[in-house]
Formats: C-alpha cells, structure tokens, sequence
C-alpha cells in the first residue's frame, strides 16, 4: 500500500488542541459570564482587586469582550504555529527530496555536457549537441531543425528544472529554520495564548500583573469564565500557562505603565 504523506503546505490540526468558538463578541443581548466578574471589580472594597479610576470614564464591558475576540484569535493562531511546527520533519523529506533531485539532474547535465565535475558554469548551448545526437534517434523522421529545437528545448527544460528545485529546497529550508524553533513546548499553547492576551487585559484593568496563587485567584477565575463563553472545556487548568506567561514578561505588553494593550 502506498503511504499517504500529508504535504507540509496541507498543515493539520494540531494534535489534542482546543478549538474556541467564535461567538459574537459585541452582542449585548447575550450576557457572558466575564460581563458579571468584570462589574465585580467595581468593588470599594480596598481588600479586593479594584478596577482603575479611568474605568468610571471607559466601558470595561466592551473592552473585556474585545480581549475575548483577540484571545480566540490568538488562541487560534498559536494552534496553527503548533501545526507547523509539528510538521518540520515533513519539510526536511521534501527538501531531501528536491535536493537530490536538483544535484541528480545537475550531474545528468553534465554528463551531456562530458563534464563529469558537475560545472555550475555549465550552459544549455553545452548540452545541446549531444542532445540532438539523441534527438536522431528518438525522431527518426524530423528534420534536422526539428531535432535541433528539440535538443534546444530539452537543454533548457533540464536547466530550468534544476533552477526551479534550487529555489525549491532554499524556500523550504527557510520555512524549516523558521519554524524549527517552535517545536519545544507545544502542549497546550493555545490556553497560553489565551492567558496572555488576558494578562494584558488584566493589567489594564486593574493596573497590576496576575496573582500567582491557585486558590481564590480573581484572574484565574476571569480567565476560566472567558475560556467557557467560548466553548471551552471546563475541566481545563490554567495554572501552568499562567506561570509561563509571568516568567516569560520581559516585554512592554504586561508592564503596568504602559495604560492600554494595542489591541483595545
């Protein structure tokens, strides 16, 4: 039986990964669960999380449903880069493939040619006397300039097609060194994603990085309801991409003077 290969420009579904719906975001008829925890941070209470005095003059409504749409995207996004990622070693055959391809004619051309060194400096011109010497043989009853605009298109087909797998395997052999790096790590990156567009949003909100505590988390909580408006399985724990997202903020994008994120 022949094997079935999935082409690396045909990426799959990442494997065990959670697709978010797309639910209408900005339909206030619908009430979402981060509406409530959002009005809830409206508290006086100076023991609990407080929204900023600039959100008495700002809907956080919309704007945590706004975070909700840029975290399904970017949950989406970070699947589709998993996908990649997980198919780099499809790319690596393809580039053998068109590799040896692409050195197995240039040898085939220089045989024409009586070069058996493989000269890159070799032209179409080289190989197309012996060509037409072929071209006797394979037409017969041509004439003599048929066989010579055969031999002339049979050089320039081998060239070409040597040129064209050339840029072939340099295409695909970027395309791998780009995605070579993603391959580490890719469980779940989708809720990663997912948290850290919300940790933005939090930090817009509230104007302080999420707690890193389990238990009675306010951001933990935030996140767990946005996940379930959108479809998401609630048996799902957040703990671990909450901790990858402090560890990893080395950017301006969780810093809490930087008011905004640049999605809003």
């Amino acid at each position: 039986m022949t094997e079935t290969r999935i082409k690396p420009w045909q990426y799959p579904a990442a494997k065990n990964a959670v697709r978010l719906a797309h639910i209408d975001f900005y339909d206030v008829a619908r009430p979402l669960k981060i509406d409530g925890i959002v009005m809830g941070l409206h508290s006086k209470d100076p023991r609990r999380v407080r929204l900023l005095e600039c959100w008495s003059r700002m809907d956080p409504i919309a704007f945590a449903r706004r975070a909700l749409e840029v975290s399904v995207f970017e949950a989406d996004r970070a699947i589709e880069e998993r996908a990649k990622a997980d198919w780099v070693s499809e790319l690596e055959y393809g580039i053998a493939l068109a590799d040896n391809a692409m050195r197995s004619i240039g040898k085939l051309n220089s045989f024409f040619a009586n070069d058996r060194k493989t000269n890159d400096k070799l032209t179409a011109e080289a190989i197309s006397h012996p060509l037409q010497t072929l071209a006797a043989r394979i037409l017969p009853q041509a004439s003599a300039a048929e066989r010579r605009q055969w031999a002339q298109n049979a050089a320039q087909t081998l060239f070409a097609s040597q040129e064209t797998l050339f840029t072939l395997t340099k295409q695909m052999t970027a395309d791998r060194n780009a995605i070579a790096g993603t391959r580490e790590n890719t469980e779940g990156v989708e809720k990663r994603a997912f948290v850290r567009t919300w940790a933005q949003a939090w930090v817009a909100l509230v104007g302080r990085l999420p707690g890193k505590g389990t238990e009675h988390n306010p951001f933990l909580e935030l996140v767990k309801a946005a996940w379930t408006d959108v479809n998401g399985p609630t048996d799902q724990s957040f703990t671990s991409a909450l901790r990858e997202c402090l560890k990893a903020n080395k950017g301006p994008d969780l810093s809490v003077n930087e008011g905004l994120p640049s999605w809003a």
